[in-house]
């Protein structure tokens, strides 16, 4: 596998973390170094006292949010991937830009108009970070793209007797779905999707694998 900088993204159910965690597997089986990572970082302060702020909370206006979002992957790049990237690791990225693309496109509409004026603002300022080396963009996505029907069933399953995520709610996820196929159809070059729909986990990861042309010969 010749990329350097990996993501898993789709919405909320569609076994990212799982896909995330074969894949760094399998670096390590053919030799390779690799540096798991997932956006936003839960593990590293002040991320993880944000955590819950980011998830399940609705204390601060949503645009203050996308922001602080946006801060926290300024911080990883700044000071994690970088250093990966430099020490020769393959980052995998358990959700990456295009979550906040995804997702922060449908709750900011209210404030640019519609999802496609903020998507447009949100892409816009991305670009202009990278442009500027400030953050890093990834060389291959993989979008695993599922029916948000099945992956609020997947999620129902498995937060039994814990408290969902604010994103949880199938309203939304039929919207961040939408924003997903256009921001794939957006950048074709550096983004694959994978219909994962009627597939088992196993298989999803097989057919990830082989779109990364990870071997281990």
């Amino acid at each position: 596998m010749n990329y350097k900088f990996v993501s898993l993204e789709g919405i909320d159910g569609s076994g990212k973390s799982s896909v995330a965690d074969k894949i760094c597997a399998e670096l390590i089986e053919s030799g390779k170094g690799s540096y798991q990572t997932r956006d936003p970082v839960r593990n590293i302060e002040p991320w993880q006292s944000l955590y819950d702020l980011f998830e399940k909370s609705d204390k601060i206006n949503k645009l203050s949010e996308a922001l602080l979002l946006l801060s926290a992957r300024i911080d990883n790049s700044q000071k994690r991937l970088k250093y990966a990237l430099n020490n020769n690791k393959v980052i995998v990225a358990d959700r990456y830009v295009d979550s906040w693309f995804a997702y922060q496109s449908v709750r900011l509409a209210d404030y640019f108009g519609d999802e496609k004026n903020a998507l447009d603002y949100l892409v816009s300022t991305h670009e202009a970070l990278v442009n500027r080396g400030i953050l890093l963009e990834p060389d291959r996505t993989i979008f695993l793209r599922v029916l948000p029907e099945t992956s609020m069933r997947r999620v129902d399953k498995r937060s039994m007797g814990t408290t969902k995520s604010k994103y949880e709610v199938p309203a939304f996820q039929i919207k961040v779905a939408a924003q997903y196929d256009i921001i794939a159809q957006r950048f074709p070059e550096r983004i694959v999707v994978i219909d994962i729909e009627g597939k088992d986990l196993q298989a999803v990861c097989d057919e990830t694998i082989s779109v990364l042309e990870l071997s281990r010969n």
